[in-house]
């Protein structure tokens, strides 16, 4: 590809040959949009060399990033992101660890079980889709297999988020993490086998999509619980609860899963845990829908200090007001945007001799 007017050619060229408009015309405005992203990232002396044949086409499909303007409106339509902290390298990268409090885990993503057009990075706790650019849905799974008890994890959207679909979800054994490797589209929740939603808001399973929640965005912390005891799968945004999203879960055996069509797009889990379904968790649980989210059990409720240091190490997520997650976020993105001046040398001295 030598400048953008070939590429765009080429898949003008496509919309006549494959039919599939849809997918095409997506991909032939990204690439007329993203002419300047294109020339810096792609080389003079790159050519494109993959040929393929008349059937392969129908499912051959290209995504670029949205620039920083773009990605930026697409996240002022959802939600807010967990901190504040500035986008960097023109979007396309946020250098934050805003929420990543936690050292250790459960399971990272498995390297057996992904598409070839996965990265994994960070001791596999970092997934990175579609390196260069995008010709289909990418998808990896977990390490641990979930069969009973209380499962949670949080994963945080460290790209822009955008094109067809970037999905949180679990999914069974049987579910084919190759199925839509040449063509873009909501992999998970597209058959029995997987549950999911879309950042977009929708739920997915048995390929029928459902209103959920608002749309997310970079930045975002999406976190997950799976209550095998009660069979509930439900969904946080920024460690604010969003209510049960599926049900039906007993007897069953589950990996997590995410998936992307979106070129250089990224997540990182950032927090998993799992315990057994003890009274301990089920007390907990019933105090969090007694008391107002406005306040913290750990307050309203009196109990030894040894136990609720165990409960705030363990159940934070579950258990801390509305207010204190907030105060969490806006002092972990004061620290890391004092950290990313520094690194950058943008401090003046003053503010040096402050953060010391």
């Amino acid at each position: 590809m030598e400048n953008h007017q070939s590429l765009s050619l080429m898949l003008e060229r496509y919309v006549a040959t494959s039919g599939d408009e849809e997918n095409a015309n997506e991909a032939v405005e990204n690439a007329i949009s993203h002419r300047r992203q294109l020339e810096r990232r792609f080389p003079r002396r790159w050519r494109f060399r993959h040929h393929f044949n008349h059937n392969q086409r129908k499912s051959f499909n290209f995504s670029f990033p949205l620039s920083h303007n773009e990605s930026s409106s697409a996240d002022r339509q959802g939600n807010a992101s967990f901190c504040s902290c500035p986008l960097e390298n023109g979007g396309e990268s946020r250098v934050c660890r805003c929420g990543e409090e936690d050292t250790d885990f459960d399971w990272v993503w498995d390297s057996s079980f992904k598409s070839a057009a996965i990265t994994l990075v960070s001791d596999n706790r970092e997934v990175k889709f579609h390196p260069e650019f995008s010709c289909g849905t990418a998808a990896v799974r977990g390490s641990q297999l979930m069969t009973n008890g209380q499962y949670y994890w949080e994963v945080k959207m460290t790209t822009p988020v955008y094109g067809t679909d970037m999905m949180i979800g679990i999914g069974t054994n049987e579910m084919d993490l190759q199925k839509y490797r040449y063509t873009f589209g909501s992999l998970l929740g597209s058959d029995s086998e997987s549950w999911a939603l879309s950042y977009t808001g929708n739920l997915h399973h048995k390929g029928v999509s459902q209103r959920y929640t608002n749309r997310f965005g970079q930045g975002n912390v999406i976190g997950v619980h799976l209550d095998l005891w009660y069979g509930t799968l439900t969904f946080f945004r920024n460690r604010s609860p969003l209510g049960v999203a599926f049900e039906g879960f007993h007897g069953k055996a589950l990996y997590p899963m995410v998936s992307s069509t979106s070129a250089r797009s990224g997540m990182k889990v950032i927090r998993t845990c799992s315990f057994a379904s003890s009274l301990q968790f089920l007390c907990c649980r019933k105090l969090r829908q007694v008391v107002s989210t406005d306040q913290s059990v750990l307050n309203v409720v009196s109990m030894p200090p040894g136990l609720k240091s165990f409960l705030q190490n363990n159940l934070s997520w579950l258990l801390c007001s509305k207010t204190e997650k907030e105060d969490k976020r806006d002092a972990g993105a004061t620290t890391s945007q004092l950290e990313n001046k520094l690194k950058f040398g943008i401090l003046r001295t003053r503010d040096r001799k402050s953060v010391v």
